[in-house]
């Protein structure tokens, strides 16, 4: 973080009596000896390590949220979608390991195309930006950028990225000569990007190729989605991620709400149920769509 690090963060807020007792959880890139040490001692409650395994991860969170209540979902709002089964993706491309970090995601193909559309947002600008913080000798907000493209290379299968992002990260910290190492990141970087373009363009058009065979869905079996939709977000449950892709494929082929779909996406896959909401009432809006919720 800029101007406060995790562990002053954790110190100040368990200084505080309403929170002493919030769990707090780090999430780091690597399980490097003496971190969960550094972690507990500041008052950390537990540990977790990127990229994440998913089993781990929801082992670690259950160790510490009680929920207040049962989620009152029907069964319904819990549809297994279908679709896994036709995404055919390659083991490797160039510059990524797709079979080792879908393993971590436990097979998840959903997830991980939108973790490489989001990686591809976050990042596709961010050569440039790279090579002139480095150029101004900016180091701070260089080594912000390189710690989280670590974190983010690791989680998409991007080792040799990874590897090179913690170069650049140690050797600073060491006050070492860097010119090359940014000169080969960026140079991979760029690699990586461009495969995720690739593969992604591949994918989408399978996906509208399949998209043509599927009847058109009538106005109110798309209204009845959305308001389930609309209220799986309100709850902040997670099965809405499920229940989107399912409106996804009878809607997606809509031209004036292409733009909104790949937003809501964004929102839904990266926990942002908020700003989902505003999005989908757009969605149904354009769709003339009235009185959801």
């Amino acid at each position: 973080m800029p101007k406060m690090d995790g562990f002053e963060a954790t110190r100040r807020i368990k200084g505080i009596d309403s929170l002493k007792d919030l769990p707090i959880i780090a999430l780091t890139a690597h399980a490097i000896k003496g971190d969960r040490e550094k972690c507990l001692s500041a008052g950390m409650n537990d540990y977790i390590t990127k990229p994440i395994n998913s089993e781990e991860f929801y082992k670690t969170l259950m160790k510490w949220i009680k929920p207040k209540k049962m989620m009152t979902s029907t069964s319904e709002d819990f549809i297994k979608v279908s679709g896994d089964e036709i995404i055919e993706l390659p083991t490797k491309i160039e510059g990524i390991d797709i079979d080792k970090a879908l393993k971590r995601m436990e097979e998840n193909k959903k997830m991980y195309l939108n973790l490489l559309r989001i990686f591809l947002k976050e990042y596709e600008n961010e050569i440039n930006r790279i090579k002139q913080l480095h150029d101004d000798n900016d180091v701070s907000s260089l080594t912000r950028i390189v710690h989280s493209l670590k974190g983010d290379a690791g989680t998409i299968g991007a080792f040799n990225l990874q590897k090179q992002a913690e170069t650049i990260e140690k050797t600073i910290k060491a006050g070492g000569y860097i010119a090359d190492t940014i000169a080969e990141t960026t140079s991979e970087l760029q690699i990586v990007l461009n495969s995720i373009k690739k593969l992604l363009k591949t994918i989408d058009m399978g996906a509208q190729a399949h998209i043509t065979q599927v009847p058109d869905k009538n106005i109110e079996d798309i209204t009845h989605h959305i308001n389930r939709l609309y209220k799986m977000l309100n709850e902040g449950n997670f099965a809405a991620k499920d229940l989107f892709e399912e409106l996804k494929v009878h809607i997606s082929n809509i031209s004036q709400i292409k733009g909104d779909l790949t937003q809501l996406e964004e929102k839904i896959y990266s926990f942002d149920m908020d700003g989902a909401i505003n999005v989908l009432c757009n969605i149904a809006d354009k769709l003339q769509i009235r009185g959801i919720g």
